[in-house]
């Protein structure tokens, strides 16, 4: 190991490429030389085989986290990924979810927050920040006009999240702009000690909303940098997709199909291959439906005004038609067919970008978990991840389905796709206070980055009286 740690920089970043998580964090750990080499550079970490596993703090990437923090971030990833290895696991705290009581009158519509810590929900004061490590805070009120609604939220680095709402914040809006338009709206989640009451951790609008007219706020689907998707209002058979930055965007509608009607269910970009997936329902044979995925490439933004784009107010919308080609249409079968309960291979150049649950006849208490897939070519193809026992609960959540079966009083058996990995995850989770799937309690969310699994438990028998009760932390 001496000969080792005299290497040079150079050589050492070059036997580090392609390197998993636990690895670099070994390697770390031989001597001081290579503790400072690992904390002190992040191609290191950029480099790494699974660095999608880092549970990245609120609002960061891994290019704006400050580098000293990437070391201990991975020091909890491989905590969490020998937690999951275990054949129970035990979950280290938990937290209430707010607020835990809802009038009869209220939605409840609460939005956790990418990173694994916060939550917004609203009042009737405003909307208003929960955070599940309970650090006292200032203000937890970020908007003190109008009501949350549950859509996507974007990652922008530096520790902002991006949301759009159709409110006008604390802002008077321009005489322009319809009120209750949608507006962009970036909030900045400082990055603190958890607990650590000295340090201000209260998040802040960081910067004036923008304006969207025209977009549909509730169908707002997915970010991608300054990219927005949202699913248009009322026949929910047309996008808008817009740059935020450039003030222009497209209302895409969409030809290559033989139905005399659809409707898009779910938008999401896929960074990797430049596309779009869309989740979609067609009618089928008779009284039936259909569930199929299209794919088309993300289309070259309209240009703008770039003189005028940072303070104009209107956006520029262009229609574009988009003619989706059969190789990237897959239309979910009723059944299907396998001759063993392997998985299927999974080739390396396939990428994840849906998957659904489906019966097997020649195993009939088992269901399939199949993975749409985009191919090395960008053809759509199906790839079964294997069988496991039919589930007490189960459901689609943006394209992601999660399975869970109690198997004990307090001990659910939870089942989904891993998709960086690419196969099935399949363990049993202990729960604090137990769990009753029968009506009264239902998994919305497992994070496997940040290891969490959100649980929502029913208060009374409407379904309104459904609220978010706490998030476990494993």
């Amino acid at each position: 190991m001496p000969i080792f740690s005299r290497l040079p920089p150079e050589t050492l970043l070059h036997i580090l490429r392609d390197a998993f998580l636990r690895e670099i964090v070994n390697f770390g750990q031989t001597s001081r030389r290579l503790y400072r080499l690992v904390k002190n550079e992040r191609i290191v970490w950029r480099n790494a085989t699974d660095t999608e596993y880092l549970p990245l703090p609120t609002g960061h990437t891994i290019q704006t986290v400050p580098v000293e923090l990437l070391f201990p971030i991975a020091l909890r990833a491989c905590s969490i990924a020998i937690a999951f290895r275990q054949p129970i696991i035990i979950p280290k705290r938990y937290a209430p979810i707010a607020p835990l009581s809802i009038g009869d009158d209220e939605m409840p519509y609460n939005v956790e927050i990418p990173g694994g810590r916060w939550t917004m929900y609203s009042t009737e004061s405003g909307i208003r920040f929960d955070d599940s490590s309970k650090t006292p805070l200032e203000n937890d009120t970020i908007i003190s006009d109008g009501r949350l609604f549950r859509n996507a939220m974007g990652t922008m680095g530096e520790g902002v999240v991006r949301c759009i709402q159709p409110i006008s914040t604390d802002w008077d809006p321009p005489c322009s702009i319809a009120p209750g338009s949608g507006h962009a709206i970036d909030i900045y989640f400082p990055i603190g000690n958890i607990g650590d009451s000295k340090t201000e951790q209260t998040p802040k609008i960081h910067s004036p909303p923008i304006p969207i007219p025209e977009i549909n706020v509730t169908g707002v689907s997915d970010m991608m940098g300054p990219l927005i998707l949202s699913v248009g209002a009322k026949t929910f058979d047309f996008l808008h997709l817009c740059d935020i930055d450039a003030r222009t965007g497209f209302v895409l509608n969409f030809t290559g199909h033989n139905k005399r009607w659809f409707q898009i269910i779910n938008a999401q970009f896929q960074p990797a291959r430049r596309k779009v997936v869309l989740d979609v329902f067609l009618p089928g044979i008779i009284d039936a439906y259909d569930f199929a995925v299209w794919v088309f490439d993300i289309p070259e933004m309209p240009p703008s005004d770039a003189a005028n784009a940072s303070t104009a107010l209107e956006f520029h919308w262009i229609h574009k038609t988009i003619h989706i080609q059969p190789v990237s249409q897959y239309i979910q079968p009723l059944e299907w067919n396998v001759d063993s309960s392997e998985p299927s291979e999974f080739p390396d150049t396939h990428v994840c970008v849906h998957d659904f649950i489906i019966q097997c006849p020649q195993f009939p208490g088992s269901l399939a978990m199949i993975v749409v897939c985009l191919t090395a070519d960008d053809r759509l193809q199906a790839v079964c991840l294997g069988l496991f026992d039919r589930p007490t609960q189960f459901g689609p959540f943006k394209g992601r389905v999660i399975g869970a079966t109690c198997v004990a009083d307090n001990h659910l058996r939870i089942v989904c796709t891993d998709p960086a990995k690419k196969r099935l995850f399949q363990k049993t989770f202990e729960i604090p206070g137990g769990a009753d799937l029968k009506g009264e309690s239902m998994i919305t969310r497992v994070d496997l980055v940040h290891g969490q699994v959100s649980l929502l438990r029913r208060k009374g028998r409407a379904f309104l009286d459904i609220v978010p009760c706490f998030v476990i932390q494993y």
